[in-house]
Protein backbone atom coordinates (compact mmCIF):
# COMPACT_ATOMS: atom_id res chain seq x y z
CA UNK A 1 0.00 0.00 0.00
CA UNK A 2 2.76 2.43 0.94
CA UNK A 3 4.67 1.48 -2.22
CA UNK A 4 1.61 2.21 -4.35
CA UNK A 5 1.14 5.59 -2.70
CA UNK A 6 4.84 6.38 -3.22
CA UNK A 7 4.73 5.41 -6.90
CA UNK A 8 1.58 7.46 -7.41
CA UNK A 9 3.17 10.55 -5.81
CA UNK A 10 6.38 10.04 -7.76
CA UNK A 11 4.57 9.70 -11.10
CA UNK A 12 2.54 12.84 -10.35
CA UNK A 13 5.73 14.76 -9.64
CA UNK A 14 7.36 13.51 -12.85
CA UNK A 15 4.30 14.43 -14.93
CA UNK A 16 4.17 17.88 -13.32
CA UNK A 17 7.81 18.43 -14.07
CA UNK A 18 7.40 17.16 -17.65
CA UNK A 19 4.63 19.69 -18.20
CA UNK A 20 6.73 22.58 -16.96
CA UNK A 21 7.40 24.71 -20.06
CA UNK A 22 10.52 26.20 -18.47
CA UNK A 23 12.01 22.73 -18.01
CA UNK A 24 11.08 21.79 -21.58
CA UNK A 25 12.74 24.96 -22.87
CA UNK A 26 15.83 24.19 -20.81
CA UNK A 27 16.01 20.65 -22.22
CA UNK A 28 15.62 21.98 -25.76
CA UNK A 29 18.43 24.44 -25.13
CA UNK A 30 20.66 21.66 -23.85
CA UNK A 31 19.97 19.58 -26.96
CA UNK A 32 20.78 22.55 -29.17
CA UNK A 33 23.96 23.19 -27.20
CA UNK A 34 25.06 19.61 -27.78
CA UNK A 35 24.28 19.99 -31.49
CA UNK A 36 26.37 23.15 -31.51
CA UNK A 37 29.29 21.35 -29.90
CA UNK A 38 29.02 18.55 -32.48
CA UNK A 39 28.93 21.15 -35.28
CA UNK A 40 32.05 22.84 -33.89
CA UNK A 41 33.87 19.52 -33.58
CA UNK A 42 32.91 18.62 -37.13
CA UNK A 43 34.17 21.99 -38.33
CA UNK A 44 37.46 21.52 -36.54
CA UNK A 45 37.84 18.03 -38.02
CA UNK A 46 37.19 19.38 -41.52
CA UNK A 47 39.70 22.17 -40.92
CA UNK A 48 42.32 19.66 -39.75
CA UNK A 49 41.65 17.50 -42.80
CA UNK A 50 42.07 20.52 -45.08
CA UNK A 51 45.34 21.49 -43.42
CA UNK A 52 46.66 17.93 -43.71
CA UNK A 53 45.73 17.81 -47.39
CA UNK A 54 47.36 21.20 -48.01
CA UNK A 55 50.53 20.04 -46.20
CA UNK A 56 50.65 16.89 -48.34
CA UNK A 57 50.32 18.97 -51.50
CA UNK A 58 53.14 21.27 -50.39
CA UNK A 59 55.31 18.24 -49.64
CA UNK A 60 54.60 16.81 -53.10
CA UNK A 61 55.60 20.09 -54.72
CA UNK A 62 58.78 20.23 -52.62
CA UNK A 63 59.75 16.67 -53.58
CA UNK A 64 59.11 17.43 -57.25
CA UNK A 65 61.26 20.56 -57.06
CA UNK A 66 64.11 18.65 -55.34
CA UNK A 67 63.91 15.91 -57.99
CA UNK A 68 64.15 18.52 -60.73
CA UNK A 69 67.20 20.09 -59.12
CA UNK A 70 68.90 16.69 -58.70
CA UNK A 71 68.25 15.78 -62.32
CA UNK A 72 69.79 19.11 -63.29
CA UNK A 73 73.19 18.22 -61.77
CA UNK A 74 73.39 14.65 -63.12
CA UNK A 75 76.27 14.20 -65.70
CA UNK A 76 75.11 13.86 -69.31
CA UNK A 77 71.58 14.95 -68.51
CA UNK A 78 69.98 17.33 -70.95
CA UNK A 79 68.30 19.01 -68.03
CA UNK A 80 71.79 19.84 -66.70
CA UNK A 81 72.51 22.36 -69.43
CA UNK A 82 72.85 25.65 -67.58
CA UNK A 83 71.42 28.86 -68.87
CA UNK A 84 73.49 31.96 -69.58
CA UNK A 85 73.82 32.63 -65.87
CA UNK A 86 74.81 29.04 -65.10
CA UNK A 87 71.87 28.57 -62.68
CA UNK A 88 69.29 25.82 -62.76
CA UNK A 89 65.80 27.28 -62.68
CA UNK A 90 63.33 25.58 -60.33
CA UNK A 91 60.06 24.34 -61.71
CA UNK A 92 57.33 26.93 -61.49
CA UNK A 93 54.30 25.83 -59.54
CA UNK A 94 50.84 27.16 -60.39
CA UNK A 95 49.19 29.13 -57.64
CA UNK A 96 46.19 27.36 -56.10
CA UNK A 97 42.82 28.72 -57.10
CA UNK A 98 40.58 29.74 -54.22
CA UNK A 99 36.92 30.26 -54.89
CA UNK A 100 35.62 33.56 -53.56
CA UNK A 101 32.77 33.18 -51.07
CA UNK A 102 29.40 34.46 -52.16
CA UNK A 103 28.52 37.70 -50.37
CA UNK A 104 25.59 37.80 -47.99
CA UNK A 105 22.71 40.16 -48.59
CA UNK A 106 21.62 41.77 -45.32
CA UNK A 107 17.99 42.76 -45.16
CA UNK A 108 16.72 39.97 -47.42
CA UNK A 109 13.94 37.88 -45.92
CA UNK A 110 14.97 34.84 -47.92
CA UNK A 111 11.85 33.21 -49.35
CA UNK A 112 9.55 33.48 -46.36
CA UNK A 113 6.19 34.91 -47.42
CA UNK A 114 5.79 38.51 -46.36
CA UNK A 115 2.48 37.82 -44.67
CA UNK A 116 4.12 35.22 -42.42
CA UNK A 117 6.23 37.93 -40.78
CA UNK A 118 3.72 40.75 -41.11
CA UNK A 119 2.81 42.58 -37.92
CA UNK A 120 5.51 40.76 -36.01
CA UNK A 121 6.37 42.66 -32.82
CA UNK A 122 9.46 44.82 -33.09
CA UNK A 123 12.28 43.84 -30.75
CA UNK A 124 12.07 45.85 -27.53
CA UNK A 125 15.12 47.90 -26.59
CA UNK A 126 18.07 45.76 -25.65
CA UNK A 127 18.27 45.47 -21.84
CA UNK A 128 21.47 46.68 -20.20
CA UNK A 129 24.13 44.07 -19.67
CA UNK A 130 23.90 42.53 -16.20
CA UNK A 131 26.48 43.52 -13.67
CA UNK A 132 29.47 41.41 -12.72
CA UNK A 133 30.59 38.56 -14.91
CA UNK A 134 28.43 39.48 -17.91
CA UNK A 135 31.11 41.77 -19.32
CA UNK A 136 33.08 39.95 -22.02
CA UNK A 137 36.14 40.81 -24.05
CA UNK A 138 38.53 39.24 -26.49
CA UNK A 139 38.08 37.99 -30.03
CA UNK A 140 34.67 37.05 -31.49
CA UNK A 141 35.58 33.40 -30.87
CA UNK A 142 36.42 34.18 -27.22
CA UNK A 143 33.10 35.97 -26.78
CA UNK A 144 31.14 33.21 -28.48
CA UNK A 145 32.81 30.51 -26.37
CA UNK A 146 32.06 32.56 -23.24
CA UNK A 147 28.40 32.69 -24.28
CA UNK A 148 28.25 28.92 -24.81
CA UNK A 149 29.87 28.35 -21.41
CA UNK A 150 27.14 30.50 -19.83
CA UNK A 151 24.44 28.58 -21.69
CA UNK A 152 25.89 25.38 -20.23
CA UNK A 153 25.78 26.96 -16.77
CA UNK A 154 22.20 28.19 -17.22
CA UNK A 155 23.28 31.85 -17.05
CA UNK A 156 20.94 33.11 -19.77
CA UNK A 157 21.42 36.81 -19.03
CA UNK A 158 25.19 36.46 -19.17
CA UNK A 159 24.95 34.38 -22.35
CA UNK A 160 22.77 37.05 -23.95
CA UNK A 161 25.37 39.71 -23.18
CA UNK A 162 28.19 37.58 -24.63
CA UNK A 163 26.37 36.74 -27.87
CA UNK A 164 25.11 40.31 -28.27
CA UNK A 165 28.69 41.56 -28.01
CA UNK A 166 29.72 39.30 -30.92
CA UNK A 167 26.90 40.60 -33.12
CA UNK A 168 27.52 44.24 -32.17
CA UNK A 169 31.32 44.27 -32.35
CA UNK A 170 31.89 41.88 -35.27
CA UNK A 171 28.76 41.80 -37.49
CA UNK A 172 30.75 40.51 -40.48
CA UNK A 173 32.50 37.72 -38.58
CA UNK A 174 31.48 34.18 -39.63
CA UNK A 175 30.38 33.57 -36.03
CA UNK A 176 27.88 36.46 -36.04
CA UNK A 177 24.90 34.51 -37.48
CA UNK A 178 25.39 31.74 -34.94
CA UNK A 179 25.79 34.23 -32.11
CA UNK A 180 22.60 36.00 -33.20
CA UNK A 181 20.74 32.70 -33.13
CA UNK A 182 21.90 31.92 -29.61
CA UNK A 183 21.08 35.44 -28.46
CA UNK A 184 17.49 34.82 -29.61
CA UNK A 185 17.60 31.43 -27.90
CA UNK A 186 18.34 33.10 -24.56
CA UNK A 187 15.01 34.96 -24.84
CA UNK A 188 13.17 31.76 -25.73
CA UNK A 189 14.68 29.88 -22.79
CA UNK A 190 13.43 32.64 -20.45
CA UNK A 191 9.94 32.51 -22.04
CA UNK A 192 10.26 36.04 -23.41
CA UNK A 193 8.20 35.02 -26.43
CA UNK A 194 7.74 38.40 -28.21
CA UNK A 195 11.45 39.19 -27.89
CA UNK A 196 12.33 35.69 -29.07
CA UNK A 197 9.98 35.84 -32.08
CA UNK A 198 11.25 39.26 -33.13
CA UNK A 199 14.89 38.17 -32.77
CA UNK A 200 14.47 34.93 -34.75
CA UNK A 201 12.62 36.84 -37.47
CA UNK A 202 15.35 39.47 -37.54
CA UNK A 203 17.93 36.72 -37.99
CA UNK A 204 16.00 35.33 -40.96
CA UNK A 205 15.89 38.77 -42.53
CA UNK A 206 19.50 39.66 -41.79
CA UNK A 207 21.32 36.44 -42.62
CA UNK A 208 19.03 34.85 -45.19
CA UNK A 209 18.41 31.25 -46.11
CA UNK A 210 22.05 30.14 -46.34
CA UNK A 211 23.05 30.94 -42.76
CA UNK A 212 24.29 28.08 -40.61
CA UNK A 213 21.24 28.38 -38.33
CA UNK A 214 18.64 29.27 -40.96
CA UNK A 215 16.40 26.21 -40.35
CA UNK A 216 16.65 26.67 -36.56
CA UNK A 217 15.70 30.34 -36.82
CA UNK A 218 12.58 29.57 -38.88
CA UNK A 219 11.50 26.70 -36.64
CA UNK A 220 12.05 28.68 -33.44
CA UNK A 221 10.19 31.63 -34.96
CA UNK A 222 7.18 29.35 -35.43
CA UNK A 223 7.52 27.96 -31.92
CA UNK A 224 7.72 31.46 -30.43
CA UNK A 225 4.63 32.55 -32.36
CA UNK A 226 2.80 29.46 -31.13
CA UNK A 227 3.74 30.28 -27.53
CA UNK A 228 2.37 33.79 -28.11
CA UNK A 229 -0.95 32.27 -29.19
CA UNK A 230 -0.67 33.36 -32.84
CA UNK A 231 -1.60 29.98 -34.29
CA UNK A 232 -2.15 31.19 -37.86
CA UNK A 233 1.32 32.69 -38.27
CA UNK A 234 2.91 29.81 -36.37
CA UNK A 235 1.37 27.21 -38.70
CA UNK A 236 2.37 29.25 -41.76
CA UNK A 237 5.94 29.38 -40.46
CA UNK A 238 6.00 25.61 -39.79
CA UNK A 239 4.73 25.01 -43.33
CA UNK A 240 7.52 27.21 -44.68
CA UNK A 241 10.05 25.24 -42.64
CA UNK A 242 8.82 21.98 -44.23
CA UNK A 243 8.94 23.48 -47.70
CA UNK A 244 12.40 25.00 -47.43
CA UNK A 245 14.28 22.51 -45.28
CA UNK A 246 13.35 19.02 -46.43
CA UNK A 247 16.99 18.02 -45.81
CA UNK A 248 17.18 19.47 -42.31
CA UNK A 249 18.60 17.24 -39.54
CA UNK A 250 16.21 14.51 -38.42
CA UNK A 251 16.03 15.83 -34.86
CA UNK A 252 14.99 19.26 -36.14
CA UNK A 253 12.30 17.80 -38.41
CA UNK A 254 10.96 15.68 -35.55
CA UNK A 255 10.77 18.76 -33.35
CA UNK A 256 8.89 20.60 -36.12
CA UNK A 257 6.40 17.72 -36.36
CA UNK A 258 5.74 17.78 -32.63
CA UNK A 259 5.32 21.56 -32.58
CA UNK A 260 2.91 21.48 -35.55
CA UNK A 261 0.85 18.85 -33.75
CA UNK A 262 0.87 20.79 -30.50
CA UNK A 263 -0.21 23.97 -32.31
CA UNK A 264 -3.06 22.11 -34.07
CA UNK A 265 -1.75 22.80 -37.56
CA UNK A 266 -3.43 20.81 -40.31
Amino acid sequence: MLLALFLSAWSSTVLAQAADPRMIADLEARILRLEEEVRQLRGRAEEAEYLARAAAQRMDRLVADIDARLRGVEPGSEAAAPDAGGAVQPMAQPAPQVAAPSPSQPGVLGTLPDDTLAALPAPPPEPPAPDGTAAVSGSPRDRFDAGMARVKAGDWSGAEAAFASVVASAPDDPLAPNAAYWQAETYYARQQWPQAAASFARNVGTYGDDAVRAPDNVLKLGMSLARMGDRQKACATFAEFDRRYAKAPVALKQMAGREKSNAGCS
